[in-house]
């Protein structure tokens, strides 16, 4: 059998995070019940946790972007049957009764998301690029568009104009400033779909750090903060905003003294997201003084294994998965690949280029003595969604 018909698609995530965000808990629009906009957060924590824990056990570098890679997995997963199906429903929590509902949320959520004005700007993108060949479902191609991506046919069997176009394709229509290489020909290669997910963030501190207290290492500022001890978590738990009102915030979460990073991760997969803000606010703001290492972290990571780990296998089985709703060839998932960029500095402006050969870079946690290891998580306020997280150190 062909390659055509024996390969689905390699589902990239390209994300570059330029500094980071504001307040969680805002309020939103009566569209979408609020509940059901937190129900769909919940969804995405799980497997922000599951798939944290899983690189942490291993000692990876540990930087995902949860949100993307749920909504490109859902995606993927109502058009599987059978036991493909039943794997996916019941580790992603999606239902196919409510596939249109679900759709809906997620178009909410997008919409809330981006965000283009001065000091601060949220922007993503999800295309599906598919090759010339490949005859797609009428099903499929109406639940694209009906889920805000766009769809892109390509000519795959020459992978290097599928790259050029592809590249020009996201570049033209979308952001990326500067321009980025996201795409190589090696991409296209045995393969007849990409789905993409491309994530951009922009913006500058609410409270800018102090240059003048700052090292070559480590920024510091002082000011009125959330900050709270969290006896579950066994962590400190600090809020950095945005300027511009923005709907996200930086959650940084540091051990106690003695407790490992890891432990702190399984710790946070026991209970709600709700729950560290609900401690956070009860506890009020008060002057904090804080020091935050200047890093740059970039990851490449393949995911089959972790998803596999949450009991996904079928669709990455050549005999086994069934992506009939796709088309009526035989497809599986080839691969799941990752790649992410976040920097962070004083300013919130600088920009950091990636390709898969920036693998898990990060500025090293040993040059700075004062610098203890952490957990962030970027967190969209309305739907408690995770955006982005990651660790320092260890």
């Amino acid at each position: 059998m062909s390659s055509l018909r024996r390969n689905l698609l390699k589902l990239l995530v390209l994300c570059r995070l330029l500094d980071i965000f504001s307040p969680a808990l805002c309020k939103t629009k009566n569209v979408i019940p609020y509940t059901d906009l937190r129900s769909f957060g919940e969804k995405v924590r799980n497997l922000s946790f599951h798939l944290f824990n899983y690189t942490e056990q291993r000692n990876d570098c540990g930087l995902l972007a949860p949100y993307t890679l749920w909504n490109l997995v859902s995606l993927v997963a109502f058009m599987t049957s059978e036991d493909s199906w039943d794997q996916l429903h019941k580790t992603m929590g999606v239902s196919r009764r409510k596939g249109k509902y679900f759709n809906s949320i997620y178009n909410h959520i997008n919409d809330l998301m981006i965000t283009i004005k001065p000091g601060a700007s949220f922007k993503i993108n999800n295309t599906v690029f598919y090759d010339s060949r490949l005859q797609l479902t009428s099903n499929f191609e109406d639940s694209i568009m009906a889920s805000g991506v766009s769809l892109k046919k390509l000519n795959f069997h020459d992978s290097v104009l599928a790259s050029d176009s592809a590249n020009n394709y996201i570049q033209s229509n979308y952001f990326l400033m500067p321009k980025r290489i996201i795409f190589h020909s090696s991409d296209f290669k045995d393969t007849s779909m990409i789905v993409s997910g491309v994530v951009e963030f922009e913006a500058a501190w609410a409270k800018p750090f102090d240059i003048s207290l700052s090292d070559r290492f480590v920024m510091r500022q002082s000011g009125e903060f959330f900050y709270t001890d969290v006896d579950w978590l066994r962590a400190s738990v600090l809020e950095l905003s945005y300027a511009s009102d923005f709907d996200f915030s930086m959650l940084v979460i540091r051990p106690r003294y003695g407790v490992a990073l890891k432990d702190v991760i399984t710790n946070l997969a026991l209970k709600k997201l709700d729950d560290i803000f609900q401690k956070l606010y009860t506890a009020g703001s008060k002057e904090t003084v804080i020091e935050l290492p200047k890093f740059s972290l970039t990851s490449l990571q393949v995911l089959n294994e972790p998803f596999m780990s949450m009991g996904i296998i079928n669709v990455f089985l050549p005999d086994e998965a069934d992506f009939s709703g796709i088309s009526s060839d035989n497809l599986y998932i080839q691969s799941f690949e990752q790649r992410v960029t976040v920097t962070v500095s004083e300013t919130g402006t600088t920009a950091t280029a990636y390709t898969p050969a920036n693998v898990a870079k990060s500025t090293s946690p040993n040059e700075i003595g004062s610098a203890s290891p952490f957990i962030f998580l970027i967190v969209h306020g309305p739907s408690l969604s995770i955006v982005f997280c990651g660790k320092y150190g260890e």
